[in-house]
């Protein structure tokens, strides 16, 4: 069975399993939202591939040229010796690791925090992939309503223009899943501007009621992109990321539904070497002519006054 076929197969299931028949009475899933669990993903994770879009659909992982790791944390509710939230994503062109930390405060068991893990693997090539994940919990599990769920994913490029992907998270105990979709369009068939959408259903959610977000990127120059996206609930987030080659930085602004600022999301990346302003403008090329030097070699006379 060639790659296609697998795509094909991995999406009928993903459909199936996520995306069931609505019953006349909604009953949300106790899985956290994809919205909710991460934020630290400034673009749908089709949009832009990275190894924290691979904890949201694990067939990500293979769209990465090269691996990386990123750390990520948020200053919500955090004080001067302690961050409630930030999350470690390692990435390589088939596996995958995040470590997601989350804390809170529930009022019966009092200050409780959880940490979600997910393993991943991932096959294909960089215009299709299938991955697979598995992915647990420690910490405070009953406060967070955290089970042990597998993933299963898939992404596909339309050539330098679309992207889609479908992704499904299943608890394996209890009778819980949801279902990610996730488009991006260039329209100049580059990074240049990146149009993104993407939309959550949980078992037996209402379509009116599923989450989504809507939002753009734009690599202003080399290196250095501005996104903007909105929510479903009225609340909005601006970023700006630089990459400096191999290693890069981001910020993230994060606005409520009643425009008031939330909090700040800031992240580090180290890995393959990314396009960058350095590399483009101020690196001097370097060009080699490459001759084959194999076989033998004749000599050619000149027309005139050659006796050689």
């Amino acid at each position: 069975m060639n790659r296609h076929a697998v795509c094909a197969v991995l999406l009928v299931l993903v459909f199936a399993l996520a995306f069931p028949a609505v019953s006349g009475a909604e009953i949300q899933t106790q899985l956290p939202s994809y919205y909710s669990l991460l934020d630290f993903n400034f673009t749908s994770p089709g949009a832009r591939a990275t190894a924290v879009g691979g904890f949201a659909n694990p067939a990500v992982y293979r769209m990465l040229p090269g691996g990386e790791v990123s750390y990520f944390w948020s200053d919500e509710n955090a004080q001067l010796k302690s961050i409630n939230r930030w999350g470690l994503f390692f990435g390589s062109e088939h596996l995958g690791f995040s470590a997601l930390r989350s804390k809170g405060l529930d009022g019966s068991l009092g200050d409780v925090s959880v940490v979600d893990y997910r393993l991943s693997f991932s096959m294909g090539d960089r215009k299709s992939s299938v991955g697979l994940a598995y992915g647990w919990s420690s910490g405070d599990e009953t406060a967070f309503a955290r089970t042990r769920v597998i993933q299963a994913g898939m992404m596909r490029r339309f050539g330098r223009y679309l992207s889609l992907g479908l992704a499904g998270t299943f608890s394996t105990q209890r009778d819980d899943r949801i279902g990610l979709a996730d488009v991006a369009v260039r329209p100049l068939g580059n990074d240049m501007l990146t149009i993104f959408g993407d939309g959550e259903m949980g078992r037996n959610t209402r379509l009116k009621d599923a989450r989504w977000s809507a939002g753009a990127m734009a690599e202003l120059v080399p290196g250095v992109c501005l996104t903007g996206r909105y929510f479903d609930d009225e609340s909005f987030a601006f970023s700006l990321g630089f990459s400096f080659g191999s290693v890069g930085t981001a910020a993230g602004l994060r606005y409520d539904a009643n425009s008031d600022f939330s909090h700040t999301i800031y992240g580090v990346r180290l890995g393959y070497n990314e396009r960058n302003v350095f590399d483009t403008y101020l690196k001097k090329e370097k060009s080699y002519l490459a001759m084959e030097l194999k076989g033998p070699m004749q000599y050619r006379r000149y027309r005139l006054f050659d006796d050689g």
